[in-house]
């Protein structure tokens, strides 16, 4: 990547971020993992899950890394139903794959993510325009 390309991209992440800001905050599920190329068990990857509290998707990573949650690889972000808020012990952390079952047990089981899961090659701030 050039430095023109990187300039571009930060510069579109920032207007991404700047217009989630505005909008009305809601909770995110972010699942951070590592990409393998040459393995289908998706399990290796797994380095942790966040519930973090924002405006979208962009703005959510933002708070991950403001936060020093994220810890780095790919992610897939969803954003959880309004009844099904993570109690304080869950949010604005990185979680084991154990404390995230525990949250499952306390919210009934389906932990309350929407069907719209927002990968990271797919979030509209990434894409060119």
């Amino acid at each position: 990547m050039t430095f023109e390309e990187i300039r571009k991209t930060r510069e579109k992440i920032n207007t991404m971020i700047a217009y989630e800001m505005k909008l009305p905050p809601k909770w995110w599920f972010i699942s951070f993992f590592l990409w393998h190329k040459d393995s289908d068990n998706s399990e290796d990857g797994y380095l942790g899950c966040a519930f973090v509290y924002a405006g979208g998707p962009s703005h959510a990573l933002y708070i991950s890394w403001e936060k020093k949650i994220n810890p780095g690889g790919g992610c897939a972000i969803s954003t959880v139903l309004e009844e099904k808020a993570p109690p304080e012990e869950f949010q604005h952390k990185l979680l084991s794959k154990k404390e995230l079952s525990l949250y499952d047990i306390r919210t009934g089981g389906d932990g309350g993510l929407t069907r719209e899961t927002i990968r990271n090659e797919d979030c509209e701030g990434c894409k060119e325009k």
